[in-house]
Formats: C-alpha cells, structure tokens, sequence
C-alpha cells in the first residue's frame, strides 16, 4: 500500500483572545520578551511558544474559560521528573509574568549546554544554534520548529526548523551540526539527510498553495504583533519547493580527517543539488582560517609559504598557517612592512608570538590579533586627519574630538597613534612596564582634544579570532615542584588589584574578587586597562600624556560569535561578552563595542587601497 503525503492541517484565527491580550502590550510581555535570548512563535491552532536560546520556556492559549493560560515543563520550575518522557505541562503563568529570569538557568542545563566548567563549542547543542540564529534577527526568520504529520495514517511528523523569505518566497531550512551522524553513513548507504531533505521536498511541493496561504495569516498575527518578520510583498508571497539545508561546522581546529568528512559531506550533497540546496556555515575562527589559507595559497601574501614552526608549550610544529620564518614580513600590508618592524624595535617593543617566542620578531601567525591591529592602524598612525575622522566616525563616542596630539613616548615626531602602549609609570603595581610583556599595556592609543579643550586617552583593545574557555586568573598557580594548589599566581594578581578595583570610579567592586568576572577573559583584560586609564587621568604627577577624562574601545569581528556572544554563566548573569562588561561599569558609556570595519568606514575614500586590502584579508 502506498501511503499518501498528508495535506496541511494547519489553522490560524487572527480575532483569537489571546492575540488580542498581547497586542495590549501587558508588562510582563513585553519584559519577557526584552530579556536577551527570549523569542515568540506563532503555532497552529493559536498557541504562542516562547523560546530561551532554542528551548521551549512556555506554552501560552487561552483556556475554554477566556483566561490566559501558561504552561511550561517541570523541570523549568525546578521540580524532579527523572528520566521520565511522558511528562506533563504545568502552570506557569505566575512565574512567566513575575520572575520569569529564574527559569533561564534550567533551560541552559537542558538545552544550551553552557555550564562553564563542561562547555565545549564544539559540541554545542543544535537547539542553542537554531535559538542564537533567530534571535540576532540577521536574517530575520518567519518561523521555526514547524511540525506536521507526514503521511496519512502514519504518526510519523516532519519538523522544520528555520522558515524565512529569499526574494519573496517561503524558504524552509533544516539545521545540522557537522558532526552529527546523520550527515553520512557508516556504510557507504545513502545518509539519513538525504533522505529527511527529500521528504521535506515532497511535503513542500504537495502543500505548497496551502503553506502561503499558512503563512500569510502567520506573518500579519506577528506583524500586530509587534514580533519581528522578514520583509516581503505579501500579496505576491509564493514558495521555493527546494528545502534549504544549513551545516553548522564547529569545528574549532583543523585535521586531515576534519577535512576528508567536510569533503565527502559535500561530494554528497552536490549529487543531490537538484532536489535542495544547502551552505556549510562555520564558527568564526575556522572561517578565517579557511579564507587566510586559501588568500595563501592564491598568493596574496606575495609568495610567501606556510608550514612555518610554532614553538609552543607542547614542542616545536610545523603549520599550515604560520608563515616560513623569512616570509614573516608578508603577513603585513605591503606599504607598512619594513617601517612596522622598525618602529618595534626603535620602541622596544615585544612582538606577540608562541610561548618559546623571544619577542624579536613578527609573528608568522596569520590569524594573529596584533598582526589584524597593525594593519588596519600602523598606516594611518602619521595621518592626524585620517586618525581624527576615525574616531569622530565611532557611534557612540562621548565627546567630539577637535585634535589628535603626538604622543610623546614614540621614539619619533607626529606619531597619532601608539601601539602596545604603557604608561610611564606603574600605576598598576606590576613592577615596572615593558611595551608588550609583562604588563598592561594597550594594543593601540590614541591622545586626542575634545571641543572644551580637555584631553582625552583612548586605549584600543584589539580582537581576531579569539575565544575564552572558563580560566579564573585569580586561581591560577606558579609552575613549578610544590606549586599546584596554593593558587600563588592568582593571589599576587588579587594584590596587585583589588584595592585599585575598590577605589574606581568606573568600575563596581564586588564583596570578594576570587572567581569573580574580574579575573575571567577576555574582562580580565578590559579590567586591567580601564584601571590602567583611570589611574592615568587621575595622577597630578602623570607629565607624558596627561588627561582629564579616557573612553575604552573595543575592536571585535561581529561575526566572532564564540566571543561576543558566549555566555559566561559562572561570572555573570548577563547574556553575552558586551552586556556582562557594561553591567561591571558605572558609566557604560565610557566602553564602545565596534567591529574592525565600522571602525575604519570613514576612510573608505580617502584610504581606498588600504580599505581594499582590508576587505580581501579580514572583511569577508
């Protein structure tokens, strides 16, 4: 017997209750829906799912009595249900609208696997990805986790994941993980997504008329709503028959085998490209070094040639991404090459390197964050009106500058900017600055006046690629024999701080500083250099660079999700890098988050080959 693919069984009431009831906006609606990673979706029969970062926080109808109902699972409210599946929703509504915040640490434990201690990127849940996609709203989804029975007399369902618009039409998405199993078979056979995609295809094209008209109700209830939705022209709305298939690679490192899976993952995807598409989608670290690997082989770097050794903890290797020894100097912009490694050593400066690395010379890394800093800066450093229209072109910025003055530690005459920069004394109690080991120091600086005449420190700090595992620097120990345990190292890092924490004026001090957000990356930096900023503008004794107030940049790709938007959950109860900062700041509007090319977008015209280099190394 052949069975019959089922035929869309899906409704919507526009005049529902409830839809009336949220379009009133009640409070606690709309606080719900301002906590970070909070999301609504439209079901099927007039329910309305609210989401935390991928999982179902709450099931919200109204009852046969016309009141608001609220459900969610037990375990959310905290209570024991074991292993058991057939578990059953219980009343929430008290907490949804009045503490709905104490849910989210269960959530976390059942979906986004982000307990700090155990949280492995790699293995991030499929759910926390799908819940992060919908929520930075780029793009903009319709609609997820879209279930439907499949044939007729079958209990088996479809489930999509992710709904969106492409160029007008209904695009359905299936989300995958590229380590996940189903993506090939052991075997040899055909791999379980081939078969789920063709299935997808035959729901779409047997219920196509039906789902637009599905989802134009959908669209005009999230519309009044006030939820967000994709632009479109509804009238004109009409579907793509091919399912979309999304491969999440969070792979953070580089093997052959690594490769050989993405490769044939791939080789049987394009076998199959006339019945769906698909995209592989990477975290940030390995898209860059994917790009930088193949601008290296393509030459971009004039010839020169990986394979260069990185003398680390664990040995001497050899990598495809560090550069041969002689060749270090093409990891710059040509322009700059010759007079960067000048202006280091007429400075004293330490290059940032491998753990064996002596300082003295250029990193052959090319993902390397100091490397990204000096190509986009080093060029401009000597150009005060390129410098000025930089940092007036930063949103948010709180003063407009009139004049970029010289800084007078460089070791020439109208320098604008400074890199890896100390101050001239030891504010900090770190037993005397060196530019670039061993101390604060700042990966670039800029010393301007404001239109009131008064001076200005702009510390730069500089992020690539990097991302942060849970490592408190309050606890860390010396090396060495009897060492472990008496957390020696972190204990002079609390000395040296702690009091200098107490007596800011920026940044809030906390009862006990021993694991605390202070002394966890990338803060442990941010702190450091805001006190490194604070201690100079409040000497009567500083006579180098001398200023009344500092503003705190943060260089940081956008699209370097494991950074900005990881979730330190044993440091803070704020959700992502930015917002868990800003909470430690008594004036937040001394710390800027900018991405490299915002930065840089006033020199689009007047800078246009460094800006094209940018765009083809660090941009894409």
């Amino acid at each position: 017997m052949i069975s019959m693919i089922a035929r869309l069984n899906a409704h919507l009431n526009e005049s529902n209750k409830l839809y009336s009831i949220l379009k009133e906006k009640p409070q606690w609606w709309t606080g719900l829906l301002s906590i970070n990673g909070v999301y609504a979706e439209i079901r099927k029969g007039d329910i309305v799912d609210v989401y935390y970062e991928g999982g179902r926080m709450a099931e919200l109808k109204v009852g046969k009595d016309g009141k608001l109902k609220a459900s969610c699972h037990p375990k959310y409210l905290g209570c024991d249900v074991g292993d058991s599946e057939n578990v059953k929703y219980i009343d929430c509504l008290n907490v949804l609208t009045s503490n709905p915040e104490s849910m989210l640490p269960r959530i976390e434990n059942a979906y986004s696997q982000k307990n700090c201690k155990k949280y492995n990127p790699e293995e991030i849940s499929e759910k926390k990805i799908q819940g992060d996609m919908i929520y930075k709203k780029s793009p903009v989804y319709l609609d997820s986790e879209f279930a439907h029975r499949y044939e007729d007399g079958s209990r088996k369902t479809i489930r999509f994941d992710l709904v969106t618009i492409r160029d007008n039409k209904l695009v359905f998405i299936e989300l995958k993980r590229i380590g996940d199993n189903r993506m090939l078979d052991k075997i040899g056979n055909t791999p379980e997504i081939i078969r789920q995609m063709d299935k997808y295809c035959r729901f779409i094209k047997t219920n196509s008329d039906a789902l637009v008209e599905y989802y134009k109700k959908l669209y005009i209830i999230k519309q009044q709503l006030g939820l967000p939705v994709p632009q479109c022209d509804l009238d004109n709305l009409t579907i793509c028959t091919k399912p979309h298939l999304v491969i999440r690679n969070t792979y953070l490192k580089e093997t052959s085998d690594r490769n050989s899976r993405i490769n044939n993952i791939v080789r049987i995807l394009l076998e199959h490209r006339d019945d769906f598409t698909f995209a592989i989608e990477g975290n940030y670290h390995f898209d860059q070094l994917h790009i930088q690997r193949t601008l290296l082989e393509q030459g971009f770097f004039d010839g020169a040639k990986g394979g260069g050794i990185w003398h680390g903890h664990n040995g001497d290797k050899k990598y495809p991404h560090i550069l041969l020894d002689e060749d270090v100097q093409k990891n710059f912009y040509r322009p700059i090459r010759d007079e960067v490694v000048k202006y280091f050593h007429d400075n004293g400066i330490k290059w940032w390197g491998a753990a064996k690395d002596d300082g003295s010379r250029p990193s052959g890394h090319i993902l390397s964050s100091q490397i990204a800093c000096l190509n986009h800066l080093f060029c401009i450093r000597k150009d005060k009106e390129a410098v000025l229209a930089l940092i007036n072109g930063i949103t948010g910025m709180p003063a407009h500058f009139k004049e970029i003055l010289p800084i007078p530690s460089e070791s020439e005459a109208g320098c604008y900017i400074a890199f890896e920069m100390v101050s001239s004394r030891d504010y900090l109690n770190e037993d005397g600055p060196t530019r670039g080991a061993n101390c604060t120091s700042v990966d670039a600086f800029i010393y301007p006046t404001d239109d009131n005449g008064e001076r200005w420190l702009i510390p730069i700090e500089w992020k690539y690629t990097e991302s942060y595992q849970c490592e408190d620097k309050s606890a860390e120990d010396y090396k060495g024999r009897g060492q472990k345990g008496k957390h020696g190292k972190g204990e002079k890092r609390l000395g040296r701080y702690t009091d200098l924490i107490n007596a800011s004026d920026q940044l809030i001090p906390l009862p006990d500083y021993h694991g605390s957000i202070y002394f966890q990356e990338p803060f442990y930096q941010l702190m450091r250099q805001t006190l490194w900023a604070e201690q100079i503008c409040r000497s009567k004794d500083e006579s180098v660079i001398p200023a009344q107030h500092f503003v705190h940049v943060h260089v940081c790709p956008k699209d370097n999700a494991l950074l900005l938007y990881k979730n330190y959950t044993e440091v803070s109860k704020e959700r992502g890098m930015e917002n868990a900062w800003k909470a430690m700041l008594k004036n937040r509007n001394l710390y800027i988050l900018i991405d490299p090319k915002d930065l840089m977008r006033p020199l689009y015209d007047t800078h246009k080959d460094l800006c094209d280099y940018l765009s083809e190394r660090y941009w894409k």
